[in-house]
């Protein structure tokens, strides 16, 4: 087993944690290779130090935050059928967490029925420019025969020549 920064085991211990392994089971797999079975107490009060620690802070993985002064409107979201898929949870009383990314948490909400407004992660206001809708083209080919193709304009002798 490398030992970690400083000459520390703990690195290690945290990482056989992370892969599922508890100090029961790490502990009878350090004995079963230690030199007559035996392993050193402090490495086993180490271990079990380690283990106990492990998860005192859990880091959940978050796309964005809601946060509001109504209470009562995040209950009512935090409730509701429609913004599910956002996986959202409460924080605080005036602040649910997505698991979405903000935008895909704002489009839901909107579709729900909600007016969320976004924001940068400096607190400013997101300006949001919607896309403009065009028309479509004209055709390239007249779609009654009473049109006719004029010529392109671009070669006057051409133009001549059709006159």
């Amino acid at each position: 087993m490398a030992l970690g920064p400083g000459g520390s085991h703990r690195p290690a211990f945290r990482a056989a944690l992370d892969a599922g392994t508890n100090a029961t089971d790490l502990l009878t797999r350090i004995t079963e290779v230690a030199e007559g079975d035996r392993v050193p107490q402090t490495l086993v009060y180490l271990i079990n130090d380690v283990a106990r620690r492990y998860g005192q802070v859990q880091v959940h993985p978050t796309g964005c935050c809601l946060c509001s002064d109504d209470e009562t409107l995040l209950t009512e979201i935090l409730n509701t059928r429609s913004p599910q898929a956002l996986h959202l949870v409460r924080l605080a009383p005036t602040v649910l967490a997505s698991a979405k990314p903000q935008a895909e948490t704002l489009a839901a909400l909107r579709a729900a029925g909600h007016a969320p407004a976004g924001l940068r992660t400096d607190g400013s206001p997101a300006i949001e420019i919607p896309q403009r809708r065009r028309a479509a083209p004209p055709p390239n080919e007249p779609d009654s025969g009473d049109v006719i193709a004029l010529p392109r304009l671009s070669d006057p002798a051409e133009l001549v020549r059709n006159r």
